[in-house]
């Protein structure tokens, strides 16, 4: 039987838990990862992007920019008959923003490719990187994820196109 306790006794004593050393584990196992944490070079990538060239002349206030003004002219340097990789998300729960079609577009006709180990092979069969002075386009769809373009772009550098850049995006609707 367990004897119950009156009220003017002491009450009951508490177990003791020591916080500072679990402070102090926990500062020496933080500084252990900080102090032996090295970034690995193979996560971190760069990527090569056909950007606009340096020279084009830009607004010097936000209040300048006109969206409806149109370029004089396509630059030199600018491709435009380069092949465009087309990826449409899947927009099924399971795989919502994965690829669920590819296509390779160049002068209005559209190759469809099954994935994407197939996407680099065709574009180092049939779409010869040095017949495009290594430019290609990518255009993706607005609900896909930025790892699937990234993905794209590596089959692209694979077949040895060293320029990547982006086409308008697919809208939702997928068009």
């Amino acid at each position: 039987m367990t004897k119950k306790r009156k009220k003017g006794e002491d009450p009951a004593p508490k177990p003791a838990v020591p916080v500072t050393p679990m402070l102090d584990m926990a500062f020496q196992l933080l500084s252990f990862f900080i102090l032996t944490f090295h970034p690995d070079a193979q996560f971190e990538v760069e990527m090569d992007l056909a950007l606009p060239a340096p020279q084009s002349s830009k607004a010097d206030k936000a209040e300048n920019v006109d969206p409806t003004q149109v370029p004089d002219k396509v630059p030199d340097d600018e491709l435009t008959d380069v092949p465009t990789i087309t990826a449409v998300a899947a927009n099924d729960a399971a795989n919502r923003g994965q690829i669920s079609s590819l296509a390779i577009e160049r002068l209005g006709s559209a190759k469809p490719i099954a994935n994407l180990e197939e996407l680099a092979k065709v574009l180092k069969e049939e779409f010869k990187a040095e017949d495009f002075k290594g430019a290609i386009k990518v255009r993706g769809d607005s609900r896909l994820k930025w790892s699937a373009i990234l993905e794209v772009m590596d089959a692209c550098h694979k077949a040895g196109f060293t320029r990547v850049g982006f086409a308008s995006p697919l809208d939702s609707a997928g068009n």
